[in-house]
């Protein structure tokens, strides 16, 4: 989601509750600004994770394949 990339968009979905009418709760209650914030410097981070992992096996497969030559 574009959301993610702006803190305080991210923060009125999660903690105000901006997409409440299509099932995401407001976590307000329940978490700080600065958790709100970890959560998604935790999310943007295994984003990144996923990404290098998807990479790194995509560049295996195509080394297995003889692709690369």
């Amino acid at each position: 989601s574009g959301l993610i990339h702006d803190a305080a968009s991210w923060d009125k979905v999660v903690r105000e509750g901006l997409l409440a009418e299509r099932g995401m709760a407001s976590f307000e209650p329940y978490l700080t600004w600065e958790q709100s914030e970890a959560i998604r410097a935790y999310i943007i981070r295994e984003a990144w994770r996923g990404k290098q992992v998807a990479d790194a096996r995509a560049a295996a497969a195509a080394e297995d394949s003889g692709a690369g030559e």
